[in-house]
């Protein structure tokens, strides 16, 4: 020992051989303790202090207690109140602790090969408990940062590692029970928070630990303890919060967030059982304030990658049984506040959620503000890509089985919706929604709702302003096709104005509508098996209304209306009313103002009418076997 100041302490007690223990204290108030029980055990303690200014002490302190072999233990503080203790049980431990500017240190390491390296600057706290063997854990602190690493090892497992890196007053808590776990932080800012629990929970009486928010809070069952990798970086920021929660074996998750306030939680692991949830993949990238992303991973094999740039963007991805899920989500400025108004999300700026089980697949990108996603989705073959941009677009996917959804929805004001639920095996949906620049008289701009069944394809495509399409394919449908087209250059916005097609179909069935203008209104209902069913509507211009309606066999339908189509209406009815329908045959061509209506009741019928001139009515009726009737005015 060598003290050159007054109020320096120190006590060495040594039992064994070739222990060595060097004291070096120059300052105030410092005091170090030393006992070595064992052989070719050392402690180096170095404590300079420079003194208060006011006549009291520093509160420096180091004590190293070692018991076992080839322990090493080195302290070295230097300024205002360090305080700094070392407790080693086991062999060939190493503990080096650097202290320099007021910082505590704890290190408390049982077992063998273990490493605990700390170095502070500034007003830092670090805590490291290893127990077994094989452990290091390495911390490097500078402003007043918090770090607490726990790290051990069940059932004659080894081999966790843990580096944490912070740079102003953040928190970092590091949890590692099992073998083989990595964990890696690096916080710059100040008031970042970040969490990592590698295996069994905190507190081993508590057999799960839980991620989440209100009703999207997913709990961890007690599960996989092995070959977890976790590394968190918030940089660039203040008040960032990082939480990875891993109970699998074999979980990879990366944390990016650059900013103020940001919110990321991750859990990978399994609700129940043994098996589920390993090899799962998650990455974070959160760059700007206020965005919050969940990732819960409980199926094995699952992947998930977000990214969330500029401010108050929320992301859900909740995985079960595999999958893959890719978000990428940007906002611009937020000047219209939250929206409540469409379900139960509170949509603070750009808003997504991915719920998927087994392989099923997921990409969604939004840019711009206010924009709604949600995907529920399972199966093996189950494929959801949303992408919207603008202002207040909304689209909702919910499928399960072979089923496949493209939903695009662009425009400068945007505000489209979409709504596709399939639930059968090779449905295929594609909705293309775009809108105009100036805002409308009410939401939704472009509204697309497709309800699918059996192998049905649905194709929606909507431009303009207030256009409103409803396919319904049900019943079996194993062979129905829909397709619809709708453009609406109208500025004025009544709802008078919006074009709506309604199509419903069963069985074998194919409806193509396509309408260019405003006020157009189509009505195609094709059910009660339908086989070899066919309706085609084409309005071309404005106010022009087609309703078609075909009840089994095999009926054609046939409209289009043209010639700026202004108050032009066509009616078809093929089938049905208490009597057999079959091979009906109907096509109607108008232009102007022109009225048709073909009522069609039997076996063989077929009706053609073609109106060129302003004014004209046409009105065929036909009940009975082998009937024609052709008009043409």
């Amino acid at each position: 020992q060598t003290a050159s100041s007054a109020n320096s302490n120190g006590f060495v007690s040594q039992t064994g051989t070739d222990n060595i223990a060097n004291y070096v204290q120059s300052g105030m108030g410092q005091s170090a303790v030393a006992i070595q029980i064992g052989r070719d055990n050392s402690v180096s303690i170095a404590q300079s202090g420079t003194g208060s200014g006011d006549g009291l002490p520093d509160t420096d302190g180091a004590a190293v207690w070692q018991t076992g072999r080839d322990n090493s233990a080195s302290i070295n503080q230097s300024g205002d109140g360090d305080l700094a203790l070392t407790i080693q049980t086991g062999s060939d431990n190493i503990a080096n602790v650097l202290q320099t500017g007021g910082g505590n240190s704890e290190i408390t390491q049982t077992g063998d090969d273990n490493t605990a390296g700390v170095t502070q600057g500034g007003a830092d706290t670090s805590v490291i408990t290893q127990s077994l063997v094989d452990n290091v854990a390495y911390v490097d602190q500078n402003g007043g940062a918090m770090s607490t690493i726990t790290q051990s090892t069940l059932l004659n497992a080894a081999g966790n590692e843990a580096n944490v890196n912070q740079r102003g007053a953040s928190t970092s808590t590091v949890g590692q029970i099992g073998r083989d776990n990595m964990a890696g932080v690096s916080q710059k800012g100040e008031g970042s928070t970040s969490t990592i629990y590698q295996g069994l929970a905190p507190n081993d009486t508590n057999p799960g630990y839980s991620v989440g928010i209100g009703r999207f809070s997913v709990t961890l069952a007690t599960g996989g303890d092995r070959g977890n990798i976790a590394n968190v970086t918030q940089n660039g920021g203040d008040e960032n919060s990082s939480t990875i929660l891993q109970r699998a074996d074999g979980g990879l998750a990366s944390v990016l967030q650059t900013g103020n306030s940001n919110t990321s939680e991750i859990g990978q692991g399994r609700t129940s059982g043994r098996e589920a949830g390993d090899n799962s993949i998650a990455g974070v990238s959160q760059l700007g304030d206020n965005n919050y992303s969940l990732v819960a991973q409980t199926g094995g094999a699952s992947t998930a990658y977000v990214t969330q740039n500029n401010d108050d963007n929320d992301s859900f991805v909740e995985q079960s049984g595999g999958g893959e899920a890719y978000v990428s989500q940007t906002a611009t400025s937020n000047n219209f506040g939250t929206r409540t108004d469409r379900g139960t999300e509170a949509v603070r700026n750009n808003y997504s959620r991915v719920t998927q089980s087994s392989d099923a697949i997921a990409s969604l990108s939004q840019s711009g503000e206010l924009n709604l996603s949600t995907i529920d989705q399972s199966g093996g073959k189950a494929i959801a890509g949303v992408s919207q941009s603008g202002l207040f677009n909304e689209s909702r996917v919910d499928q399960n089985a072979a089923a496949t959804t493209y939903v695009t929805q662009a425009g400068a004001y945007g505000d489209n919706r979409s709504n596709v639920t399939q639930n059968a095996a090779n449905a295929l949906a594609t909705v293309n929604q775009s809108a105009d620049n100036s805002a409308p008289t009410w939401f939704p701009t472009n509204d697309s709702v497709i309800v699918q069944d059996s192998a049905a394809i649905a194709a929606v495509t909507q431009t303009g302003q207030q256009n409103y399409s409803s396919v319904s394919q049900q019943g079996g449908a194993a062979g129905a096709f829909a397709s619809v087209n709708q453009t609406n250059t109208n500025l004025a916005g009544t709802e008078a104005d919006m074009n709506k097609s309604y199509v419903t179909q069963n069985s074998d069935s194919d409806a193509y509508v396509t309408q260019i203008g405003e006020g157009n209104m189509s009505t195609l209902t094709q059910y009660e098996g339908s086989a070899g069913s066919l309706a085609s509507i084409e309005q071309l211009g404005t106010d022009g209304y087609s309703l078609v309606n075909q009840f089994s066999g095999a009926n054609t339908a046939y409209v289009r209306q043209t010639a700026d189509s202004t108050g032009a209406s066509s009616t078809i009815t093929q089938g049905k009313a208490d009597s057999t329908s079959n091979l009906n045959l109907a096509s109607v061509v108008q232009s102007a103002d022109a009225t048709s209506t073909i009522t069609q009741n039997g076996i063989g019928n077929q009706a053609f009418v073609d109106q060129s001139t302003n004014g004209v009515v046409s009105t065929i009726t036909q009940t009975g076997t082998g009937n024609i009737a052709s008009v043409n005015q």
